[in-house]
């Protein structure tokens, strides 16, 4: 690049020659992978990938339930890898997912697409039952119920006094029993009448 000043009277001299290289957009994300993932109670994804070396990279994730070429409105923007998606995250659906490096003001190819369902909220627990038992001389309930299938599945059992549809707000509950498919609990409740 060479540079001179124009008046009315002439042309100044050009300067001397200053090059430099523009920018180029950064190459392809590569190695993306979805998953199933939660927070704070609701679904999300989690997305990982490979990103270009370099300096001043950031990502622009885009995601939706349509399985389209180019990618949908609903993106999040993030500097570093994994990203975790929770905005408009809904329960038991596939998700289409795309990422892209920006440097620069400039944006690279798209990544191949990715998919991946979010988790659902488990079945209903079936084939509850309740037998009265003991445990170091005091007595106590056993509970069995067959349980959905899946990995990652906790249990609240609550109980009371009052025969209700629905628990009551002051039953009793035991919360993260760990079960995998038919199981039992023991534990002490409160005192029971014999």
């Amino acid at each position: 690049v060479r540079v001179r000043a124009v008046s009315d009277v002439g042309n100044g001299e050009w300067s001397d020659t200053v090059s430099e290289t523009t920018y180029d957009a950064p190459s392809q994300v590569t190695g993306v992978t979805v998953t199933q993932s939660s927070m704070n109670g609701s679904p999300a994804l989690s997305v990982t990938w490979t990103g270009p070396t370099g300096s001043g990279i950031s990502y622009i994730v885009k995601y939706s339930t349509t399985n389209q070429a180019s990618p949908p409105p609903r993106e999040k923007t993030t500097s570093t890898s994994p990203v975790t998606l929770t905005e408009g995250i809904q329960q038991g659906t596939t998700y289409y997912v795309w990422v892209a490096a920006i440097r620069n003001g400039l944006q690279g190819s798209y990544s191949s697409r990715r998919s991946a369902t979010s988790f659902s909220a488990p079945s209903r627990v079936t084939g509850v039952t309740v037998t009265p038992s003991s445990m170091n001389g005091s007595p106590t309930l056993r509970v069995t119920w067959t349980g959905p299938t899946g990995s990652g599945i906790t249990y609240i059992v609550k109980y009371s006094t009052t025969n209700q549809a629905s628990p009551p707000q002051n039953a009793r509950e035991k919360t993260n029993i760990l079960c995998l498919g038919c199981c039992y609990k023991e534990w002490s409740s409160r005192k029971i009448q014999q």
